[in-house]
């Protein structure tokens, strides 16, 4: 063995092993890669709406699913106080009311409580009800449940899905507080006060709203498009008309309307209004266009 080489540290280095072509782009693959996962993740979780909707209800698959925001019912619920939908504020739409294609109809009790929204989406919509028609109640006694803060409070898409709306008050959302297309709907003991476009429209034929309320709305407090139908409520303070009504034979007898920025009440030829209240309106009192029925 020679002698031992002497080594000046001061000139060495040490050199890494060259990494092929292949591998080099490899790995920067593998960084885009990681990047679009932590990316992709960071959405997800920043995300304030869940990714997918689910069904609620008091018998799905024999068991009680609680309500969140954006959820469907298919058929008969009563909320709860301790439903994730009862104490959040929901992004978008509130519940989805989409029954079977074969019941006879959907029940949905609010029990009272409150659904808020972030300004968008809508409160409750109505896809399909039954066969009869859906069932959308405040609760039990009388008290109202209210759908607050949404772009709509409540929807009913098609004519046949609801039947009966009774002790829910809508208010402060964005649009409208409730419209409705149905035939033969019956109203009850419904509020609709401070929304950003209509307090309530109906379109269809037949049917009863009866004491309604709606105040402080900025479009007009009830608007009406329905043969037939029996108005008895209050509209008051609304920044358009008090109430519009445009169906032959409807009758307004019970229609009170006040102080609104417009007329009292709009109505057409052949509807029944004596004995309705019309007073203190910017506009006039009552108002008969003559080229509707």
């Amino acid at each position: 063995m020679g002698p031992p080489i002497a080594i000046d540290s001061r000139k060495s280095s040490v050199l890494p092993s060259p990494v092929p072509r292949g591998i080099q782009g490899g790995r920067r693959m593998d960084r885009r890669c990681v990047a679009a996962v932590v990316a992709a993740l960071a959405v997800l979780l920043g995300s304030a709406s869940p990714a997918v909707s689910g069904y609620c209800g008091d018998d799905v698959g024999g068991v009680r699913i609680p309500c969140n925001c954006g959820d469907i019912v298919a058929g008969d619920v009563h909320l709860l106080a301790t439903d994730p939908i009862a104490r959040t504020r929901c992004p978008l739409d509130g519940l989805i009311v989409r029954g079977a294609p074969t019941a006879e109809s959907v029940t949905v009790d609010l029990g009272g409580l409150t659904l808020r929204g972030s300004g968008l989406g809508i409160g409750i919509l109505v896809e399909r009800g039954g066969t009869d028609g859906a069932i959308i109640a405040g609760g039990t006694g009388g008290q109202n449940a209210q759908i607050i803060g949404f772009g709509t409070g409540i929807v009913s898409a098609a004519p046949s899905a609801l039947a009966r709306l009774e002790h829910v008050t809508t208010k402060g959302n964005s649009r409208d507080g409730v419209r409705i297309r149905e035939a033969g709907i019956v109203m009850l003991g419904v509020t609709s006060t401070d929304n950003g476009g209509d307090g309530l429209r109906v379109l269809g034929s037949g049917g009863r709203i009866v004491r309604v309320y709606a105040a402080r709305n900025a479009g007009s407090g009830l608007v009406v498009a329905a043969p037939g139908i029996i108005v008895e409520g209050t509209a008051e303070d609304n920044g358009r008309h008090g109430i519009v009504s445009s169906g032959p034979g409807s009758d307004l007898r019970g229609a009170v309307a006040r102080g609104n920025g417009g007329a009292g009440i709009v109505a057409g030829t052949r509807q029944r209004i004596d004995g309705a209240v019309a007073e203190w309106n910017r506009m006039g009192d009552i108002r008969i266009r003559r080229g509707r029925r």
